[in-house]
């Protein structure tokens, strides 16, 4: 059994929701620029769009720009959308992982699967344990009250989850 208590403090939360805000937008922008391009193509190649032609270099670059300057507002309010600090606390078992998190928002008790995790990247204060592209669980590396991360990490590891990084 390995225990961690992690004391997550507001700038991992901020760089969590940072990440996950720019990996969301990736794909808005991209479909935003292929809808506009394929009307653009269907217009031109039936001669719809023509007589509006002049516009595109004009439209184009301000909506663009204005997607981009809402996703950058987004990004950088949001430490003001935060709480302050919770406490998370897991207990690695070899059949699943115990999780049970206090803070300004409540509190929650739960179990994982290993198979429920997509993936841990190991950073310099965390090990985040991404159970989809965007969401994550910190586990702090200092706050392990029964084993170490490295014991956690080869635990993963033998479960099949997928560490991404070095201790």
């Amino acid at each position: 059994m390995i225990e961690n208590t992690s004391h997550i403090d507001k700038a991992a939360f901020i760089a969590l929701h940072r990440i996950s805000l720019i990996k969301r937008s990736i794909p808005i922008m991209v479909g935003f620029e292929l809808v506009f391009l394929t009307v653009l193509a269907v217009g031109l190649a039936y001669g719809i769009t023509r007589p509006f032609l002049w516009i595109v270099p004009i439209v184009y670059p301000v909506v663009d720009g204005f997607m981009i300057w809402v996703r950058l507002q987004s990004y950088m309010r949001s430490d003001k959308r935060l709480s302050s600090t919770t406490t998370l606390k897991m207990t690695f078992h070899d059949d699943g992982v115990d999780h049970e998190s206090h803070g300004p928002a409540g509190e929650s008790k739960g179990r994982f699967t290993y198979a429920s995790f997509h993936h841990a990247l190991i950073a310099k204060k965390y090990v985040f344990l991404y159970q989809n592209v965007s969401s994550a669980y910190p586990v702090e590396r200092a706050g392990f009250t029964q084993g170490s991360a490295a014991d956690m990490v080869a635990l993963l590891k033998r479960m099949g989850v997928k560490v991404v990084g070095r201790l």
